[in-house]
This record gives C-alpha cells, structure tokens and sequence, in this order.
C-alpha cells in the first residue's frame, strides 16, 4: 500500500476539503457525516469480487469488486485494504455511489419486486407474523442518489479521507 508523506497527506486533505466544499457545499455535512463513522473490522466481509487474494496485511480483490464504505458504494475492477490500517486503493472503472437508505416492512411479494429493482440493495433485517397469520419482512432499501466517476481512489476508511483522481460528479438530487 502506498505511503503517504505527512505533508503530502495534508495536501491531499486538504484539496478534497476545499474541493467538497466548493462543488457541493451542503452535501459536504452528510459525506462527512458518512465518512466520518470509524469502519468496523466486520464491515470487510462485504466487500465482493471475482477474486480474492489475501497477501500480510492486505486484501486484494479484482473483477467486479463492491466495497461498501458507510453510505458509499465503490465499484472498481481491482482494490487493495490493509486489514490493519485500512488504507483503501481502488482503480479502473472506478464508480462511487452515494446511497438512500430506509427502513420498512413489506409483504413476501414486496419483497421480491424490491429484489428485481436496479441500484437497490435490500436487506432483510427481521420477519413478523400478525396474529392472524399476515408475514411482514423487515427490511433495509438502499438505492443510489448522487455518483462519481473516478480513474483511481485512494484513501483510509477509518478517517475517511479520500484523494479521488480524474473526477467527474453527478447528482440526482441537490438542496440549495
């Protein structure tokens, strides 16, 4: 994993501050609130691939590979995590979604619909039965609002400070 020199990572920090700040001033507030919540160790699990390969400290993935960071979706074709540091690299075509995410109960039926719609992520988080035999699945609906198409990413998902390179930004839906 690369190392950054202490005024390099200032630099850096400080580039992605100013330019968050410039471009999207109040959706700043929610990626910071997004980024700033320190990653759990368990929160690697999710990340998908082709495939996996495992070297000292570091996980490398290629072929489809999904990392999901707070609110963020990161799709790249190859990525690098340091297990201890997590130090994130992730490079060639690079999408980072940023997503909605609500919680509800649905019919079995529902459920299925909700499973078949593109760029949502469902998540079943608990079944109830009515006393008159009526199932409601819980679950969580995540859907993608605003992107960025990058050429690479680099940064820990613990600080949440990222250096993102050759972007472009699309946003579904702004608040002024």
């Amino acid at each position: 994993m690369m190392s950054w020199a202490p005024l390099s990572k200032m630099f850096k920090i400080l580039f992605f501050s100013v330019a968050v700040l410039t471009v999207f001033p109040l959706a700043a507030l929610d990626v910071a609130r997004e980024l700033g919540v320190p990653g759990k160790l368990s929160d690697l699990k999710e990340i998908k691939a082709d495939k996996w390969l495992i070297s000292g400290g570091n996980i490398i993935v290629k072929g489809n590979v999904h990392v999901p960071f707070g609110e963020l979706d990161i799709y790249a074709d190859e990525a690098v995590v340091n297990i201890e540091n997590r130090d994130l690299e992730a490079t060639g075509n690079l999408m980072v979604y940023s997503r909605n995410t609500t919680a509800g109960s649905v019919t079995p039926d529902e459920l299925i619909k909700l499973q078949r719609m593109p760029g949502v992520l469902t998540t079943v988080t608990g079944i109830s039965t009515s006393p008159l035999g009526e199932q409601k699945i819980k679950v969580s609906i995540s859907s993608a609002k605003d992107s960025i198409r990058a050429r690479k990413l680099s940064g820990n998902m613990i600080s949440g400070y990222l250096e993102i390179n050759d972007v472009a930004i699309r946003f579904r839906n702004f608040i002024a």
